[in-house]
């Protein structure tokens, strides 16, 4: 038996992932799962460790909360940032990505994982990065996540294994695993991805702006579950 440690934002795709690993203890895989999540002075930090907390307290799921520093040049940074811009444009270094981009940000948040997982016994961790669609950034590709966990292995001398369940699944196709895992209501009502913190509007998607990245990949996506699966969602839905 083992235990399993999710990297968890309290956004749609890292809650499908606490889902899935919750799924895993039910059928004993693992003997149990820890959330960890990470502060990093993240303008919408509010609004998604809230989320974060609400959802570990209401699934019995032990939840270590991890303060960081990345001075990195990012619109999603507040104090720590050098840089705030409108979150729909181009990163001022990167112009080829997204306003958005923390660099360096998985880097940093896998190796407090992997370094926690070592602490609380977990031989597994799980992220819930997406190389289908990823907005532009590059660490949430195979070919960094794979030798990066690897090189990290190698380098404390363990054998902590990398799931990440939904790299190679379209945004639609995730709404699809929360709605089998019985979840949908959950990333419907709790989840929060918004880059701008808003809490108070509701669409049929869950809480959002509605304008900025993370708020249209959402919407689009969960447009195109909607025409997948068809008729009536509500007459579907298991939780």
């Amino acid at each position: 038996m083992s235990k399993a440690m999710v990297v968890f934002s309290g956004g749609q795709d890292s809650t499908t992932c606490l889902a899935l690993a919750r799924e895993g203890v039910k059928d004993g895989e693992y003997e149990g799962v820890i959330a960890i999540s990470f502060m990093y002075e993240q303008k919408h930090a509010t609004a998604e460790l809230n989320a974060a907390r609400q959802i570990v307290r209401e699934w019995d799921i032990p939840h270590k909360l991890v303060y960081l520093n990345i001075p990195s040049v990012s619109a999603l940074l507040t104090r720590n940032g050098r840089y705030v811009a409108d979150v729909n444009g181009p990163h001022p270094q990167h112009p080829d990505l997204p306003a958005s981009f923390v660099p360096d940000r998985n880097a940093y948040f896998l190796l407090i994982a992997h370094m926690n997982a070592q602490v609380y016994g977990c031989d597994t961790i799980m992220a819930g990065m997406n190389q289908t669609d990823y907005s532009g950034y590059p660490d949430c590709r195979e070919e960094f996540l794979v030798p990066y966990m690897n090189a990290l292995n190698i380098g404390s001398g363990t054998n902590i294994k990398a799931k990440f369940p939904l790299l190679h699944k379209s945004k639609a196709e995730i709404w699809k695993m929360a709605f089998d895992l019985g979840v949908y209501r959950t990333i419907v009502y709790e989840t929060h991805t918004c880059y701008n913190g808003e809490t108070t509007s509701l669409h049929a998607w869950g809480f959002g702006c509605g304008e900025c990245p993370a708020c249209v990949i959402r919407r689009e996506s969960w447009e195109q579950f909607m025409k997948d699966i068809g008729g009536d969602i509500n007459a579907k839905i298991r939780g």
